[in-house]
């Protein structure tokens, strides 16, 4: 229930928000404030390397699993018996693949070819 000096004030002006950029100081004025950035998230690559190819990739998954069955259960992180794509790219990243998410979704799509959205 609105206060009754505010229940005549169109609803759209008392839910309106200040400009990113400003914060209300306690004496009512308005005062620019620094914008925090994040830093951008660097990615260690697959094998120490920034750039590898599918044959390369393939190799480094090899090497950290004996069997395409060992990576597949590594990867199953709830045991169901199908990897989706968030279970896919930690399994990545825990095997020493540390991709940007852009580059994980287009080997998720080249993985996942039936758009089901696991891997069974």
């Amino acid at each position: 229930m609105l206060h009754r000096q505010f229940q005549n004030f169109p609803l759209r002006i008392l839910l309106k928000k200040p400009p990113d950029d400003t914060v209300k100081t306690l004496n009512g004025g308005w005062e620019p404030v620094a914008i925090e950035t994040k830093p951008k998230q660097k990615h260690s690559g697959a094998g120490g390397k920034k750039q590898v190819t599918d044959e390369e990739l393939r190799q480094i998954i090899k090497k950290k699993f004996s069997t395409l069955i060992a990576a597949f259960r590594s990867f199953d992180r709830n045991g169901d018996g199908s990897v989706n794509k968030r279970e896919f790219a930690i399994g990545l990243k825990q095997s020493g693949v540390d991709l940007p998410p852009k580059l994980v979704d287009r080997i998720w799509k080249m993985a996942d070819s039936d758009g089901t959205g696991s891997l069974a």
